[in-house]
Order: C-alpha cells, then structure tokens, then sequence
C-alpha cells in the first residue's frame, strides 16, 4: 500500500521551478494537498495548475488543529499538519523549518524537497541530483553548504 504524503506548496513550487514537478506523482505515494495550498500555488508570478500535479487527493481543511494553530504558522503549512495529523498521514513535505518543528511536535514523519529529489534517484527517476540542487540555487533556494554535503552524500556523489 502508497504512503500517504500530505504536500505543502513550497515543495510543490521549488519542484516545479526546477522543471520536476512530476517527481512526486511518479514516485508512486497517495498524495493529498490541501485547499489553502491549492490556492497558493494558483497564485503568483508562476501559478500552477492543479492538473499539473498528477493524480493527489484534495483534502478540505475547515478548522486548524489548536496545537498547530499555537505555532502560528502560515495558512498552508497549517492545512497541511492538521490534515497530516487528522488523517494519520505517512509523511508531511515541507520546507519550512518552523513547520517541521511543528510536525515534531505532533509526532509526524516530514520530508523536504531535497529528499523527494534523493528518493527519485533512487527509484531511477533521476540519473543525478548535484545539476538539480545547482539549479535551485540559482533560482535564489537556500540551501546550506553542510545540507548540500549531506544530500550530495546520501546520493552517492560525493564522498
């Protein structure tokens, strides 16, 4: 059976900024987005269409778990742990650090960007991450020298 992902904009936005937004359908997990990141990621200099994403389930979010609601996080990354938290997903995919402080907190699994780029070069779907993670850099993604170490490490690239 797929794991359940519940997916935040950002991830949803760096992915296809960098011409990989289908990475997340093609690895092969439900994918759940709920309506305020819909919404976020419809607007914008480079909005996109939810079609875009590939099959995922739309999850409608009417009220903000209280706990999340105390981190005062944005509206998405709030969607996105109360219905990660509700539904008893797999993992939640975000970028945000206070988010994934959060997640913690509610004992959920989290994954950033830079990991959905790993576990496609595992399943074959990415012959190399170093060129992608180049290239978010220069699209203006921050991303330390000690992650990018780490990442690059996990992927068999640098040693």
């Amino acid at each position: 059976m797929a794991e359940v992902w519940v997916v935040n904009a950002s991830p949803l936005i760096v992915l296809d900024r960098l011409g990989q937004l289908d990475l997340l359908a093609r690895l092969g997990h439900a994918l759940v987005v709920p309506g305020g990141v819909l919404v976020e990621i419809s607007r914008g200099p480079r909005p996109i269409a939810p079609s875009r994403l590939g099959a995922f389930r739309t999850a409608t979010v009417e009220v903000i778990d209280p706990v999340v609601a105390g981190w005062d996080l944005g509206r998405g990354e709030s969607e996105v742990l109360t219905c990660a938290a509700s539904e008893h997903a797999d993992v939640v995919v975000l970028d945000d650090r206070s988010a994934r402080r959060c997640a913690a907190a509610l004992g959920l699994a989290t994954h950033g960007t830079l990991h959905v780029l790993l576990e496609a070069k595992k399943a074959g779907l990415l012959p190399s991450v170093a060129p992608i993670i180049d290239r978010a850099r220069a699209e203006g993604l921050f991303l330390s020298d000690a992650l990018v170490a780490k990442v690059l490490l996990l992927a068999g690239e640098r040693q």
